[in-house]
């Protein structure tokens, strides 16, 4: 590994990637910051380790995983290697194999976005992220929306809170970040949205907008929207059950955060009963959800700084967009509240290959590990050595 001259480094983790991990290397090879990236292939079962040979001498490390971590098991793993190495830089930027950094100047750019975090103090801050690659309608809107949304990201961060850090692009305090993902449940469905939070209980976060973008890939057809959408809705309800006592926490303070917090649960709670209008009434009620999706997406358009000098084509835009959204609610959120359901009920997750250890003190799951370091060897843990995240009982932990 390339000692870092910079004190940070782009951690870049990738799974099954090799359709997009040719053209995402290209694309930071123009931009000049491929000696500041170390990619983590995470056990792939395709071409993604050949192409990353090609490429290893260009980049500042690669790190190829025995065993898949789900993302965030690979990127511990690495922090946690790099720091014993000695190598670990002050900050991390995590990004994703679909996405890379934009600015004439990126290296310049990171400099500036880790000078705005060391002079307000921040643990994080999120990246700008805009959807990369317009080639058709679908994505086009998701343009949109990305912006309408982005506005929450600029009214909260004022208050040094964030809803989630998307993993497209975020900086992050490195020891910080290790602290978190030890605390991480390894879930992938919900990581960014976890991290977000559990930084946010070590220190305020941010949002940086002004001279760098993360330029994401997003999906160009239905069946993929609507497969991410569906993660990202399991994924807000694990955090928010997992994490309810920091949540409930931030709804008493009456802060804007706490607002933020209230209108998303309110959101998944009255769409219980919107179900029911629309097998009652089926016309006039998707009708009147089209036209409130409306209404609300078009408000935080408007008022989004970003949007300076697109507000005009936005009213016009947002129109489809605000179509796009309601569908895309209507089908993720009961297939959401299934699953999740299912997986607290019973304590089993189909989306991981990590074990479940149940306490007989508390009765709950926890998942752990299935490795651990020792004498510079990555091997498994026992399940002795497992401990309850609510009652911290190792000993008596059974599967």
């Amino acid at each position: 590994m390339r000692e870092p001259k910079e004190k940070y480094r782009v951690i870049v983790p990738i799974y099954n990637g090799d359709g997009i991990l040719e053209e995402t290397l290209k694309e930071i090879g123009k931009l000049e910051y491929l000696d500041v990236c170390v990619f983590v292939d995470d056990a792939s079962r395709d071409g993604t380790k050949e192409i990353l040979k090609e490429w290893e001498t260009k980049l500042a490390n690669v790190y190829y995983m025995e065993e898949n971590g789900q993302k965030i098991g690979s990127i511990q793993k690495v922090l946690e290697e790099m720091k014993e190495e000695g190598k670990l830089p002050e900050y991390i930027i995590l990004s994703d194999g679909d996405t890379f950094f934009y600015n004439h100047n990126t290296k310049t750019a990171f400099r500036n976005a880790i000078d705005f975090l060391e002079e307000n103090k921040l643990k994080a801050i999120a990246i700008k992220d805009v959807p990369y690659k317009n080639h058709n309608l679908l994505q086009r809107l998701q343009y949109w929306e990305y912006l309408s949304d982005r506005c929450m990201h600029n009214i909260l961060s004022r208050k040094g809170y964030m809803r989630c850090i998307c993993g497209a692009g975020g900086i992050y305090s490195s020891e910080c970040l290790l602290k978190a993902l030890k605390q991480h449940s390894l879930r992938h469905a919900g990581d960014d949205m976890e991290i977000t939070c559990l930084v946010q209980k070590l220190g305020k976060v941010g949002y940086y907008n002004n001279d760098l973008e993360a330029r994401t890939r997003v999906p160009n057809t239905w069946m993929g929207l609507f497969k991410q959408r569906i993660r990202w809705t399991l994924g807000a309800m694990d955090t928010y059950l997992k994490e309810r006592d920091f949540y409930f926490g931030q709804v008493a303070k009456v802060n804007r955060y706490g607002w933020q917090i209230l209108y998303e649960i309110g959101k998944l709670i009255t769409y219980c009963g919107w179900y029911y209008a629309l097998f009652l009434y089926p016309i006039p009620a998707f009708i009147i959800g089209w036209i409130g999706t409306y209404l609300l997406s078009l408000a935080f358009l408007l008022i989004n700084p970003e949007s300076k000098g697109e507000r005009k084509k936005g009213i016009i835009w947002m129109i489809p967009t605000s179509w796009m959204i309601y569908i895309t609610d209507i089908v993720r959120l009961p297939i959401a509240y299934g699953k999740c359901l299912s997986y607290q009920l019973i304590g089993w997750d189909k989306r991981m290959k990590f074990k479940l250890a149940k306490c007989p003190e508390c009765n709950k799951f926890t998942p752990y590990r299935k490795w651990k370091k020792e004498r510079d060897e990555y091997i498994p843990l026992d399940i002795k050595e497992v401990k309850c995240r609510k009652c911290g009982i190792s000993s008596k932990m059974k599967r």
